[in-house]
């Protein structure tokens, strides 16, 4: 029990020391002060101790602090150095500060073609590297040369060259690559046609465009008659125009019944926009007899990975762990959000063709498909590129119309076994390579309709 009282007496106090004579009473009260001065001693030179350590670390944590934010008076030195400290903050693997300024000391020497010496991996004396290997340089010289190394240093992080530096221009070209958004070639014009065109004239616009590329050799006819194919694929769909239209990205898909029962999807990318397009093509297609599926991911280079958790959700329903990413050691599940696309429930039989032209995200749909048992896996390995990057801006600007982002991989991801994509691909459940894969896809369906389709697409039959 505690209690509030601050002093306490009991009711008959013993004297302890009365029965002692008075000099041995003196002597012992003098040896109790000693005790007690030597104890106080002790405590106040612990509590001094104490302090000392704990000011030694406060002092350590405010030194090491502006160690980090110790910048130059040249801003061309501080690009640099966001530079350094968006690849700390953000790129997948573990990279020490020795191992990362070496890569800008490197970087520096052979720009310079000068020995350039780094006695320390401190902050501080990255800063005095770069200042005097600049000094000598002009304003315009030295941008130069800082976005040179910028992207050097970038460029050696691994996977190699996957990590770069981009200007606003440069971003947004692969932004619109990422998105399939052709911002040189208008689809209408392509026809020969007005916005305003209605369905019957765009496709007796395209049959006349055919008809007459069609006689003639020449490469110059050949590419545009592909162009013809592609505006086509992307103006004769309403959905799909009505995408093209609001967002100016070109269809993804091209869908078509190749035997009966037999709906073949070619994806030839995965944008922000085929999520859209994959609901639109899959329920427009539901009063459809359809018992197999084949989705086409060969040559895919990938896109925008953010699509996925819908994609994905199509197949195996909202909140699954569908992949997960790797980053500093550490695995992050990603799950699914979209309900199951009720079609879907109804084919029992899905193949997904992959070879070594099948990238990044395509590769991750495709290993999450074979994770959940939805598809098989019908070709060759995939191209084994499994990276996430991200756009990060680099706050110094190095002049008022121009702004710089690094590129930087922030993840790998896993394929359905726990290894990385990155490297060694995805492998197919039926290798094309084996002499018996048609038999081991009937053997696996019971259906020599669906491995005829299959070989007829592999063989370009």
């Amino acid at each position: 029990m505690i209690s509030d009282q601050t002093s306490f007496t009991p009711p008959n106090p013993t004297p302890l020391l009365s029965s002692k004579k008075p000099r041995q009473i003196k002597n012992i009260l003098i040896k109790q002060k000693n005790t007690f001065l030597i104890i106080s001693y002790l405590v106040l030179l612990a509590t001094i101790l104490m302090l000392g350590v704990s000011f030694g670390l406060w002092a350590s944590s405010r030194i090491i602090i502006s160690w980090g934010t110790l910048q130059s008076n040249n801003p061309r030195v501080n690009f640099l150095l966001n530079i350094y400290d968006l690849i700390t903050e953000n790129y997948w693997d573990k990279i020490t500060d020795e191992q990362l300024t070496n890569l800008y000391r490197l970087g520096a020497e052979k720009l310079s073609g000068n020995l350039q010496t780094l006695d320390s991996s401190k902050r501080s004396y990255l800063i005095n590297l770069l200042d005097n290997w600049l000094k000598d340089y002009d304003e315009t010289k030295q941008q130069e040369l800082v976005t040179t190394l910028g992207d050097a240093v970038l460029a050696s992080l691994t996977p190699n060259n996957r990590n770069r530096l981009y200007n606003n221009q440069k971003k947004q070209v692969l932004r619109n690559v990422s998105n399939n958004i052709d911002t040189e070639t208008n689809l209408y014009s392509v026809l020969g046609i007005n916005k305003n065109a209605s369905a019957e004239q765009i496709t007796q616009a395209y049959q006349t465009k055919v008809e007459q590329l069609s006689k003639e050799s020449t490469p110059e006819a050949k590419q545009q008659l592909e162009t013809t194919e592609r505006a086509y694929q992307t103006l004769g769909n309403k959905d799909d125009r009505a995408i093209y239209d609001q967002t100016g990205a070109e269809s993804t898909i091209s869908e078509r019944i190749i035997a009966p029962n037999i709906l073949y999807l070619k994806i030839k990318q995965i944008a922000p926009t085929t999520i859209e397009e994959f609901k639109n093509k899959i329920n427009n297609l539901a009063n459809q007899n359809l018992n197999s599926l084949i989705i086409d991911l060969r040559g895919n280079f990938g896109g925008n990975i953010d699509t996925l958790p819908y994609l994905t959700g199509f197949f195996i329903g909202p909140n699954q762990y569908a992949y997960d990413y790797y980053r500093q050691g550490k695995s992050e599940p990603h799950k699914t959000i979209t309900e199951k696309i009720p079609i879907l429930k109804k084919i029992r039989k899905i193949i997904i063709l992959i070879d070594k032209g099948t990238q990044s995200t395509a590769e991750v749909l495709a290993t999450t498909l074979k994770k959940y048992n939805i598809g098989l896996l019908v070709g060759e390995t995939t191209g084994g590129r499994g990276t996430v990057e991200n756009f990060f801006p680099i706050k110094t600007r190095l002049n008022e119309s121009v702004e710089y982002y690094a590129l930087i991989v922030k993840a790998v991801v896993l394929r359905d076994d726990g290894q990385p994509i990155e490297g060694r691909g995805v492998e197919p459940n039926i290798n094309i390579q084996d002499k018996d894969w048609q038999k081991q896809l009937t053997d696996y369906y019971n259906d020599t309709n669906l491995t005829s389709a299959i070989d007829k697409l592999i063989t370009n039959k």
